[in-house]
C-alpha cells in the first residue's frame, strides 16, 4: 500500500504528531497488521521515521531494537510517541515499523518514474501524456478505491487502454 503526501503546509519536514493527526499511521499499521508492506511518500522528508523504521527492519526483536537502535534523543523522542499517543504499545510500533518504508523522492524523478510507468503499462498516448492522463483522475476519486476494472473504464474517455504485456 502507498499512501502519498506532496507536501505539508510549508513545513520543512513530516513530524510523527502530523502524520498521525494525517492518518498515515494509523494507515501503516492497518496494512502492516495484515502482511502488507506500508509505502509513505512526499515530497518532503520524515526523518525520523524513516530512521526507525530502517532500524526496526535491521533488528531482530523488539527489545534489540529498544537497546541498540535508539541512539539519539529524536529517535528516543519518535519511539516514545509512537508506542504511546500513535500505537499504545512497543510490539505494535515495532512491528509497524518492520513493513514501513518513508521516502521523500524530488518531483523531477517523480515525473519521469510515472512517464516510465505509464509508457509500459498504457497504450494510447505518449507516455508522459499518458501519465498525466492517469493523474487527472486523482483530484475526483480521493478516498475511493481504484481497482483495475475500474481504472480502465476511466481511462476509456481519455483514449487510454492497459497495454498487453503478455499474449
Amino acid at each position: 500500500m502507498h499512501q502519498v503526501k506532496r507536501q505539508h503546509g510549508t513545513a520543512s519536514e513530516w513530524k510523527l504528531s502530523d502524520l498521525n493527526a494525517n492518518g498515515v499511521l494509523a494507515a501503516a499499521r492497518e496494512h502492516s497488521s495484515r502482511g502488507r508492506r506500508f509505502w509513505f511518500i512526499s515530497t518532503i522528508p520524515s526523518v525520523v521515521l524513516s530512521q526507525l523504521a530502517d532500524a526496526a527492519r535491521r533488528s531482530p526483536d523488539v527489545g534489540s531494537f529498544v537497546e541498540h537502535m535508539l541512539g539519539s534523543e529524536p529517535l528516543r523522542a519518535g519511539w516514545d510517541y509512537l508506542t504511546g499517543s500513535a500505537y499504545g504499545s512497543p510490539e505494535v510500533a515495532w512491528r509497524t515499523l518492520q513493513r514501513l518504508e518513508a521516502l521523500w523522492p524530488d518531483e523531477r524523478d517523480l515525473t519521469h518514474m510515472n512517464a516510465a510507468l505509464a509508457g509500459l503499462l498504457l497504450e494510447g498516448a505518449a507516455p508522459p501524456l499518458a501519465a498525466v492522463g492517469l493523474g487527472s483522475l486523482v483530484p475526483d476519486h480521493l478516498r475511493v478505491p481504484l481497482d483495475a476494472a475500474r481504472l480502465v473504464e476511466l481511462l476509456e474517455p481519455l483514449g487510454l487502454r492497459p497495454r498487453r504485456l503478455l499474449g
